[in-house]
């Protein structure tokens, strides 16, 4: 057992957009921990920005609306 115990996550993009200075990044995760089998089934999301083409901060969502009203956007 790994020293999270949980099985290897699944990330899958729905959606990437290019925002210019930042990028939007919307998907799904799906986690199940090892030992009580419990599941995590979740839209998720995440805004990065860039400063001097580096990336300059990375933000998580539990939601694509919250990742999207976090980048300014609408569903």
């Amino acid at each position: 057992m790994g020293a999270t115990g949980l099985e290897p996550a699944r990330f899958g993009f729905r959606e990437i957009r290019d925002l210019g200075e930042s990028v939007l990044v919307l998907g799904h995760l799906d986690l199940t921990a090892r030992t009580t089998g419990i599941t995590f089934d979740e839209e998720v999301g995440q805004l990065g920005t860039f400063r001097d083409g580096k990336i300059a901060t990375v933000h998580d969502y539990l939601s694509h609306r919250e990742a999207l009203e976090a980048a300014g956007l609408r569903e």
